[in-house]
Protein backbone atom coordinates (compact mmCIF):
# COMPACT_ATOMS: atom_id res chain seq x y z
CA UNK A 1 0.00 0.00 0.00
CA UNK A 2 1.27 3.45 -0.88
CA UNK A 3 0.10 6.66 0.73
CA UNK A 4 0.69 10.08 -0.78
CA UNK A 5 -0.27 13.63 0.11
CA UNK A 6 -0.85 16.15 -2.67
CA UNK A 7 -1.44 19.84 -2.01
CA UNK A 8 -1.74 23.17 -3.75
CA UNK A 9 -2.69 26.70 -2.67
CA UNK A 10 -6.37 25.90 -2.08
CA UNK A 11 -6.66 22.21 -1.20
CA UNK A 12 -4.92 19.05 -0.10
CA UNK A 13 -5.59 15.40 -0.80
CA UNK A 14 -4.63 12.05 0.75
CA UNK A 15 -4.22 9.20 -1.74
CA UNK A 16 -4.00 5.49 -0.88
CA UNK A 17 -2.84 3.28 -3.77
CA UNK A 18 -3.53 6.19 -6.10
CA UNK A 19 -7.17 6.57 -4.94
CA UNK A 20 -8.32 9.79 -3.26
CA UNK A 21 -9.40 9.05 0.34
CA UNK A 22 -9.71 12.53 1.85
CA UNK A 23 -9.85 15.98 0.28
CA UNK A 24 -9.37 19.11 2.38
CA UNK A 25 -10.27 22.60 1.25
CA UNK A 26 -13.01 21.67 -1.22
CA UNK A 27 -16.73 21.36 -0.51
CA UNK A 28 -17.38 18.10 -2.38
CA UNK A 29 -15.73 14.71 -1.96
CA UNK A 30 -14.04 12.96 -4.89
CA UNK A 31 -16.20 10.59 -6.90
CA UNK A 32 -15.86 6.83 -7.00
CA UNK A 33 -15.67 5.10 -10.35
CA UNK A 34 -16.78 1.55 -11.01
CA UNK A 35 -13.12 0.58 -11.46
CA UNK A 36 -12.29 1.78 -7.93
CA UNK A 37 -15.00 -0.40 -6.39
CA UNK A 38 -17.21 -0.05 -3.35
CA UNK A 39 -15.68 1.52 -0.29
CA UNK A 40 -13.02 3.46 -2.22
CA UNK A 41 -14.09 6.69 -0.55
CA UNK A 42 -14.87 5.27 2.88
CA UNK A 43 -12.74 7.90 4.63
CA UNK A 44 -14.01 10.77 2.49
CA UNK A 45 -16.54 13.30 3.79
CA UNK A 46 -17.59 16.79 2.87
CA UNK A 47 -15.07 19.25 4.15
CA UNK A 48 -16.43 22.23 6.04
CA UNK A 49 -13.18 23.70 7.31
CA UNK A 50 -13.51 26.99 5.43
CA UNK A 51 -17.24 27.43 6.07
CA UNK A 52 -18.39 25.37 9.06
CA UNK A 53 -22.17 24.80 9.22
CA UNK A 54 -23.80 27.51 11.34
CA UNK A 55 -27.09 29.36 11.64
CA UNK A 56 -28.61 32.24 13.62
CA UNK A 57 -32.29 33.19 13.46
CA UNK A 58 -34.62 35.38 15.51
CA UNK A 59 -38.20 36.55 15.67
CA UNK A 60 -39.70 39.79 14.47
CA UNK A 61 -43.30 38.75 15.15
CA UNK A 62 -44.92 37.15 18.17
CA UNK A 63 -45.65 33.49 18.76
CA UNK A 64 -48.55 33.06 21.18
CA UNK A 65 -47.70 30.59 23.94
CA UNK A 66 -50.93 29.47 25.63
CA UNK A 67 -51.19 29.07 29.40
CA UNK A 68 -51.92 25.34 29.11
CA UNK A 69 -48.39 24.23 30.08
CA UNK A 70 -48.12 22.61 26.62
CA UNK A 71 -45.02 22.90 24.41
CA UNK A 72 -45.44 25.40 21.58
CA UNK A 73 -42.98 25.45 18.69
CA UNK A 74 -41.45 28.90 18.30
CA UNK A 75 -41.55 30.51 14.85
CA UNK A 76 -38.52 32.40 13.54
CA UNK A 77 -38.95 34.90 10.72
CA UNK A 78 -35.45 36.43 10.35
CA UNK A 79 -32.39 34.46 9.21
CA UNK A 80 -29.21 36.40 9.89
CA UNK A 81 -26.98 33.42 9.08
CA UNK A 82 -27.69 30.07 7.41
CA UNK A 83 -24.34 29.00 5.96
CA UNK A 84 -25.58 25.87 4.15
CA UNK A 85 -29.36 26.53 3.82
CA UNK A 86 -30.18 23.82 6.37
CA UNK A 87 -32.59 25.98 8.39
CA UNK A 88 -36.20 25.80 7.16
CA UNK A 89 -39.70 25.59 8.67
CA UNK A 90 -38.43 26.68 12.11
CA UNK A 91 -35.99 23.79 12.38
CA UNK A 92 -32.33 23.06 11.64
CA UNK A 93 -31.69 19.80 9.75
CA UNK A 94 -27.95 19.53 9.05
CA UNK A 95 -26.67 17.29 6.29
CA UNK A 96 -23.33 16.65 8.00
CA UNK A 97 -23.28 14.12 10.86
CA UNK A 98 -21.63 15.25 14.06
CA UNK A 99 -21.88 17.19 17.29
CA UNK A 100 -23.51 20.62 17.23
CA UNK A 101 -23.62 23.42 19.81
CA UNK A 102 -27.25 24.59 19.89
CA UNK A 103 -28.45 27.73 21.71
CA UNK A 104 -31.87 29.28 22.23
CA UNK A 105 -33.55 32.07 24.13
CA UNK A 106 -37.29 32.60 24.43
CA UNK A 107 -38.59 35.93 25.68
CA UNK A 108 -41.98 35.83 27.40
CA UNK A 109 -44.00 38.99 27.90
CA UNK A 110 -46.46 41.35 26.32
CA UNK A 111 -49.14 40.66 28.92
CA UNK A 112 -48.81 40.45 32.69
CA UNK A 113 -47.05 37.35 33.94
CA UNK A 114 -48.41 36.46 37.35
CA UNK A 115 -46.38 35.36 40.35
CA UNK A 116 -45.83 31.62 40.83
CA UNK A 117 -45.79 31.16 37.06
CA UNK A 118 -43.11 29.18 35.28
CA UNK A 119 -41.81 29.94 31.79
CA UNK A 120 -39.47 27.61 29.92
CA UNK A 121 -37.40 27.40 26.75
CA UNK A 122 -36.58 23.98 25.33
CA UNK A 123 -34.33 22.64 22.61
CA UNK A 124 -35.86 19.58 20.99
CA UNK A 125 -34.26 16.90 18.83
CA UNK A 126 -36.76 15.20 16.53
CA UNK A 127 -39.58 16.55 18.73
CA UNK A 128 -38.14 15.29 22.04
CA UNK A 129 -36.69 17.68 24.61
CA UNK A 130 -32.89 17.44 25.01
CA UNK A 131 -32.34 20.62 27.05
CA UNK A 132 -34.57 22.94 29.07
CA UNK A 133 -34.22 26.18 30.98
CA UNK A 134 -37.06 27.40 33.17
CA UNK A 135 -37.66 30.56 35.20
CA UNK A 136 -40.02 30.83 38.13
CA UNK A 137 -41.76 34.20 38.51
CA UNK A 138 -41.75 35.33 42.14
CA UNK A 139 -43.80 38.50 41.64
CA UNK A 140 -46.20 39.70 38.96
CA UNK A 141 -44.50 41.44 36.07
CA UNK A 142 -45.55 43.27 32.94
CA UNK A 143 -42.00 43.09 31.58
CA UNK A 144 -40.18 40.26 29.91
CA UNK A 145 -38.67 37.04 31.20
CA UNK A 146 -36.18 35.33 28.88
CA UNK A 147 -34.87 31.87 29.78
CA UNK A 148 -31.90 30.76 27.66
CA UNK A 149 -30.68 27.23 27.01
CA UNK A 150 -27.64 25.63 25.35
CA UNK A 151 -26.57 22.06 24.71
CA UNK A 152 -24.31 19.83 22.66
CA UNK A 153 -26.30 17.37 20.58
CA UNK A 154 -25.36 14.70 18.05
CA UNK A 155 -27.24 14.94 14.73
CA UNK A 156 -27.04 12.13 12.15
CA UNK A 157 -26.64 14.35 9.06
CA UNK A 158 -29.78 13.08 7.30
CA UNK A 159 -33.06 13.11 9.22
CA UNK A 160 -32.23 14.51 12.68
CA UNK A 161 -33.42 18.05 13.35
CA UNK A 162 -33.54 20.50 16.23
CA UNK A 163 -36.14 23.14 17.01
CA UNK A 164 -37.18 25.37 19.92
CA UNK A 165 -40.34 25.32 21.99
CA UNK A 166 -41.75 27.53 24.70
CA UNK A 167 -43.95 26.58 27.62
CA UNK A 168 -45.65 28.56 30.38
CA UNK A 169 -48.36 28.18 33.00
CA UNK A 170 -49.47 31.72 33.86
CA UNK A 171 -53.15 32.58 33.87
CA UNK A 172 -53.09 34.15 30.39
CA UNK A 173 -51.57 33.52 26.97
CA UNK A 174 -48.24 35.32 26.67
CA UNK A 175 -46.26 36.30 23.64
CA UNK A 176 -42.78 35.19 22.71
CA UNK A 177 -41.91 38.03 22.04
CA UNK A 178 -43.61 41.32 21.33
CA UNK A 179 -42.82 42.43 17.79
CA UNK A 180 -39.34 43.90 17.43
CA UNK A 181 -37.74 42.15 20.40
CA UNK A 182 -34.89 39.91 19.24
CA UNK A 183 -34.28 38.13 22.55
CA UNK A 184 -36.16 35.16 21.11
CA UNK A 185 -33.43 33.55 19.04
CA UNK A 186 -32.04 30.20 17.91
CA UNK A 187 -28.50 29.43 16.79
CA UNK A 188 -26.05 26.62 16.35
CA UNK A 189 -22.83 25.49 14.77
CA UNK A 190 -20.91 22.33 13.93
CA UNK A 191 -18.38 21.35 16.62
CA UNK A 192 -16.91 18.05 15.46
CA UNK A 193 -17.68 14.80 13.69
CA UNK A 194 -18.55 11.62 15.57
Amino acid sequence: MTTAIKSNATSGEILVNGVSKLTIGETTPPTTTAAQGAGANELTRKDYVDTPPAFYVHQNASTNVPNTNVLTQIAFQVELLDSHNWFASNRFTPQLAGWYQINAGVSFGGSPIVSASIVAAQIRKNGTSVAISASSITSASSGFVAPTVSTLVFLNGTTDFVDVSGQQNSTTTTNAPTSGVVTTNFSGHFVRSA
